[in-house]
């Protein structure tokens, strides 16, 4: 009868423990360059569940930390130069984090080569896929990273 129990409450937990964790894990980056102010500006979105994941793993316990992490896992060169963002705020929704950065560059009319590395999150879920969508001068462009892509280039004639 006890192993009946102890094998009831090890299945129950098992399945417990699989219907709260979500079965995706995507992350959203997109860049606008705003000609006004001379910054590519980024609105980076993620699952609530998933920062606080990352978050209990690593140090991110202040803005600085935020920063850095993303600056470590969204590296952006912009016609070869590495550009380095700076965390202009956050918000916190019931499902997501908004992370809003900046990062000063001057845009030409035409020859824009912009590679992202995109990591993020992918140290604590295999499956992760982030998806990345830059505006530069009118023209768009986006990509989906697969689980095991990290960089792409973008090329805006």
């Amino acid at each position: 009868m006890k192993a009946i129990a102890l094998f009831s409450a090890i299945v129950f937990a098992h399945l417990f423990s699989q219907a709260q964790a979500h079965p995706y894990h995507h992350s959203v980056a997109v860049f606008d360059f705003n000609p006004q102010t001379k910054q590519l500006e980024l609105s980076l979105k993620m699952l609530s569940e998933d920062y606080e994941k990352i978050k209990n793993k690593t140090t991110l316990k202040n803005t600085s930390s935020i920063q850095d992490y993303i600056n470590k896992h969204l590296q952006i060169d912009y016609n070869s130069t590495a550009l380095t963002a700076k965390l202009e705020g956050q918000e916190f929704e019931r499902e997501f984090v908004w992370f809003y950065l900046s990062y000063s560059v001057e845009i030409s009319a035409q020859n824009n080569v912009i590679s992202v590395q995109n990591t993020l999150l992918k140290a604590i879920n295999k499956n992760q896929f982030n998806t990345v969508k830059i505006t530069l001068l009118q023209n768009s462009q986006a990509h989906n990273y697969s689980a095991t892509e990290s960089r792409y280039t973008f090329v805006f004639d």
